[in-house]
């Protein structure tokens, strides 16, 4: 897709125009075709360029449609550098429909040898935009020490052969996190609500619990299982 804009600026009365041409990569988006025009009349009208009188002859009229494209030409640049850097970042269609069957996800993380762990099952709930999954544990276990040190977490859905994907996890204890995470758990969760098994504020105050935010980077495919003492998928797919 390429989009063409102008920008006009005004020094010592001269008219600069130039073409923008957004290639495939934004990085390598380009300014291209300046020219400069010589005004022989003065230019009228505001500064921002509204009215340009040349000779005497017909008015030449740059109005908001300029800004506007060059608002469109930025704001699609920006669009398309996050979207290449985010890679995903959602859950998608085919775990959303996984995950509304079940209560529990199987979680491993990647050893320092580059080999999975042993999945374990943990309960979960997902961020309000369904962007994220949310999980919570002890902060001496090995999967948060993993995530702290930089594992991404594999996730099963269901059970340790089920859906799959991978995505980058961190722990993020913001009130906000703990806030869902206790309130979807006591709604969810029968053994939380009537038993206090799992998360409390109490023990998200005193340490005992952190959260953990967990994006998905991209789907395993289908049938990939869990094998722990095997390599760990790459986060981003080969590309």
């Amino acid at each position: 897709m390429a989009i063409q804009t102008v920008i006009v600026s005004y020094p010592t009365g001269k008219l600069f125009v130039a073409t923008c041409r957004m290639t495939k990569d934004p990085d390598t988006a380009l300014l291209a075709g300046l020219s400069m025009l010589n005004c022989e009349a003065p230019l009228t009208g505001s500064a921002c360029g509204a009215n340009i009188r040349a000779d005497g002859r017909r008015a030449m009229i740059i109005k908001s449609k300029l800004q506007i494209g060059l608002v469109v030409a930025v704001v699609t640049a920006g669009l398309m550098v996050s979207a290449a850097s985010n890679g995903r970042a959602e859950i998608s269609k085919r775990d959303t429909q996984a995950l509304s069957k079940t209560g529990l996800i199987y979680i491993a993380t990647v050893r320092k040898d580059g080999n999975q762990s042993t999945a374990a099952p943990v309960w979960f709930t997902t961020t309000a935009d369904n962007n994220a999954i949310l999980i919570q544990t002890g902060p001496e276990t090995w999967k948060a020490k993993r995530i702290k040190r930089g594992s991404p977490a594999l996730v099963w859905i269901g059970s340790a052969n089920g859906p799959a994907f991978i995505g980058k996890a961190e722990i993020a204890n913001d009130a906000a996190m703990v806030n869902k995470i206790l309130t979807d758990f006591h709604n969810k969760y029968w053994q939380n609500r009537v038993m206090g098994v799992g998360p409390s504020r109490t023990r998200f105050k005193s340490g005992e619990r952190i959260a953990i935010r967990i994006t998905p980077t991209r789907d395993l495919p289908d049938g990939f299982t869990s094998a722990p003492g095997t390599p760990a998928p790459p986060l981003e797919a080969a590309r």
